[in-house]
């Protein structure tokens, strides 16, 4: 069995994007981010509810968020 580790929330929105032929620069754009911003996001940095919720709307795509391991254990 492996323990294969799930998609982060930036490589699930960078899929997305992909899919769907849209930059970074135009996800940046349509979400009223900044370019530099979606690039961190992409690359792993925090966000909050609110802009993971601009981001799900401009790609009207789930996004599943995976609880962190340092937040399962004692």
């Amino acid at each position: 069995m492996t323990n294969k580790k799930p998609p982060s929330i930036g490589e699930q929105i960078v899929k997305a994007r992909s899919e769907q032929g849209i930059s970074g620069y135009r996800l940046a754009k349509k979400t009223g981010l900044s370019q530099s911003h979606v690039h961190n996001i992409e690359s792993g940095a925090g966000m909050s509810a609110d802009t993971l919720q601009r981001i799900v709307d401009v790609l009207q795509v789930p996004i599943t968020v995976y609880p962190s391991p340092r937040l399962l254990t004692r």
